[in-house]
């Protein structure tokens, strides 16, 4: 289930509710009023709602359904007339419904202010994120269908593998999936498609003529932000992560936003499933293999193709892909970057793979800022809006509250021993090559 994006306003009389719920499924609302509480329900949206004052059951009003913007007004008489709600900022959606998840297990935790060179949880700012001691609730999903409690025993996707019935028949969803009916294909059709539509699609003219373009030189030049980062911690040894990468004040709201799905970043900690540590690590790989590609060959000015491309480089996201191993993850990124983008070139793809490498030793305040400039990408895209839903809000969540320096740093380490061949991507590359240093270039036209 997904907590819709929502705002309220009040006058003496009334509450006015607007939900943005750009992909409903169905025009069946359901609302449940109890003095106080307010719950909203249209399938896949659900909203949870507690307030200062009690509302009417009598005399609620919905405006018709905009499915243009997405958007559902409601207004609801209050209680006492006249009364005041206060701030209706302070109000967050209630992120876990125990009813509706059928008593999910809980555990108590208190959040402390942490150093970022520990082995524990990132805090944004240097000294405390969270105002406060008071202990803070953590479980392992958060408005997420159990796999047990699945209609038809429907195909988990999405981050931890939590998710189901959101994607549907991706008929509509085809900016972002590859295949029909992502909610029933196996994993072994998911993979069979992905590698049959790769190697169909895969242009060795395309690839051949990318070998004399000349713009690859220089996107092989550029240095990004990240490489900045890691040349002043390496320059200086006594330089912190935390004085070389902070957060500015847009980035911080966006992760504070309560009007997200995952409500206060800063208060939410998330427990991924011990069988799908693995799935959620090589999904991070995956993405930031894919947001660095494009970050190199726009030079860091993204432009409005950037989603497409990491969609598209991103198996995990365009192919609901589940690897085996580290080198599977890498394979599938080299051979979507030579099939797939405007630049097709496997020097590129080295490069690329050195940007990862670079990237996860600044740990998890880097990787968080990879993240947040890949979510905000999305946030502006109309038709890949759900790739932040079934992945990027959550794994916000989980580098900045949940994972460890330590698992960051494993997967640094584990690149570093990975090398990937041209054999290892089973495109006849060798032999492009051979015909690429026996042409002319000027019989190839640069893309």
């Amino acid at each position: 289930m997904l907590t819709p994006k929502f705002e309220l306003s009040q006058t003496a009389d009334e509450l006015e509710l607007v939900l943005e719920c750009k992909s409903i499924k169905t025009l069946e609302i359901q609302i449940h009023i109890n003095g106080k509480d307010l719950k909203v329900f249209a399938m896949p949206y659900y909203l949870h709602l507690i307030f200062p004052g009690e509302i009417q059951k009598e005399g609620a009003q919905i405006t018709p359904f905009d499915e243009e913007t997405g958007i559902i007004g409601m207004k609801f008489l209050k209680n006492v007339s006249g009364e005041d709600f206060g701030d209706l900022r302070d109000i967050k959606a209630i992120e876990i419904d125990i009813n509706l998840l059928n008593e999910v297990n809980e555990e108590e935790v208190t959040e402390e202010p942490t150093d970022l060179n520990n082995d524990e949880p990132l805090n944004l700012n240097k000294d405390e994120c969270v105002e406060g001691n008071r202990p803070l609730r953590e479980c392992n999903f958060q408005l997420g269908i159990r796999s047990n409690d699945l209609p038809n025993k429907k195909r988990l996707y999405g981050f931890d593998k939590k998710y189901s019935g959101i994607l549907g028949d991706s008929s509509s969803k085809n900016e972002i999936i590859e295949f029909s009916d992502p909610e029933n294909i196996s994993l072994e059709e998911k993979r069979e498609i992905q590698r049959k539509n790769e190697d169909e699609q895969f242009d060795p003219n395309y690839y051949i003529a990318d070998q004399f373009n000349p713009r690859i030189e220089e996107l092989l030049s550029f240095q990004s932000s990240f490489d900045e980062f890691h040349k002043i911690l390496s320059e200086d040894k006594n330089s912190k992560i935390s004085d070389v990468i902070l957060f500015s004040n847009e980035e911080k709201e966006l992760l504070n936003d309560p009007q997200m799905r995952t409500c206060k970043f800063f208060k939410l900690s998330i427990i991924v499933e011990n069988t799908n540590v693995e799935y959620v690590l090589y999904g991070l790989v995956d993405i930031l293999y894919a947001f660095l590609y494009e970050l190199r060959v726009t030079e860091e000015d993204f432009n409005v193709e950037s989603t497409w491309t990491i969609t598209k480089i991103s198996s995990t996201i365009s192919c609901l892909s589940e690897f085996k191993c580290l080198k599977d993850v890498l394979v599938s990124c080299y051979r979507r970057s030579l099939t797939y983008p405007l630049y097709r070139n496997w020097d590129l793809c080295n490069q690329v793979l050195k940007d990862l490498q670079k990237l996860l030793n600044l740990g998890k305040r880097g990787v968080l800022k990879a993240l947040i400039k890949a979510k905000t990408l999305f946030e502006g895209d109309e038709l890949r809006f759900l790739v932040n839903e079934l992945f990027l809000d959550d794994y916000c969540a989980w580098v900045l509250k949940s994972c460890t320096e330590k698992s960051i740093l494993n997967i640094s380490n584990s690149l570093r021993q990975q090398i990937i061949t041209k054999q290892d991507v089973l495109f006849p590359l060798e032999e492009f090559d051979q015909i690429a240093r026996e042409t002319d270039p000027s019989e190839f036209i640069c893309y």
